[in-house]
């Protein structure tokens, strides 16, 4: 067991039976705790980026201002996104401003 959980008990190791059994299982529990909680970090994390990321999008729409005349025209789709791309990318630029550049908008 020991050689299996990769304990490697080295110079010191118990000389009990029953110790030398308790600590490869001990080794295979902290195993066990560890793979179950990246597992469960995994698990939930998408749930707020998918929450998050229409959140975003809404909010880029509607600091678009688009006008009626943009959205009925034959490619409403293409105009759309290519508002909400403009203004994350807006956003964008100044998150990286602010936290690398430190310009405050001017070049």
């Amino acid at each position: 067991m020991v050689n299996i959980s990769t304990l490697g008990l080295g110079d010191i190791a118990p000389t009990e039976g029953w110790l030398r059994i308790l600590a490869p299982l001990e080794a295979f529990v902290g195993f066990a705790l560890l793979t179950a909680t990246v597992s469960w970090t995994l698990g939930i994390y998408p749930a707020p980026a998918s929450r998050r990321a229409p959140a975003l999008r809404l909010s880029h729409l509607s600091r678009t201002h688009l006008t009626a005349e943009q959205i009925d025209t034959d490619a409403p789709d293409v105009m759309l996104s290519a508002a909400v791309l403009r203004t994350a990318l807006e956003d964008l630029a100044v998150i990286l401003d602010q936290r690398f550049l430190h310009t405050q908008g001017r070049l």
